[in-house]
């Protein structure tokens, strides 16, 4: 007897997160939706399984799940990545002298000693409390 039925395949969108270092690592069975053979799945391969900051957003990926006699089927799926890492910040302290008017310019620069984000600060901004 011979296999030669592709396998029943089914596949789900998906919400991931990017860690610390900016990057999420999937695995086909992540995007499976409960695919079925008769003989047994082998595999499930994605064409994209790793993410960073520039595939913040929807990005469609392909599943291709293979039976254990080798036949296949391919089925897409939505994967959508989120930046929910906060930036880093660290202050200092600032003097800011008023100009003759009795007014002055408050730059985020001035009060803000380092910041940092794995997928970059796009705004500063402050807020005088």
């Amino acid at each position: 007897v011979e296999d030669v039925t592709a396998p029943v395949v089914a596949c789900q969108d998906i919400t991931v997160v990017l860690d610390a270092t900016g990057t999420v690592t999937i695995a086909g069975i992540d995007v499976d939706g409960g695919s079925t053979d008769a003989c047994g799945i082998a595999s499930y391969d994605l064409d994209i399984d790793t993410f960073d900051c520039s595939n913040v957003g929807d990005n469609i990926v392909t599943l291709t799940v293979t039976d254990v006699n080798g036949n296949t089927s391919t089925c897409t799926a939505t994967v959508t990545v989120e930046d929910n890492t906060s930036p880093v910040l660290v202050c200092q302290d600032f003097t800011l002298e008023l100009g003759a008017d009795g007014t002055a310019i408050l730059d985020p620069s001035d009060v803000i000693a380092s910041n940092d984000d794995a997928c970059g600060i796009f705004a500063s901004a402050v807020d005088i409390t």
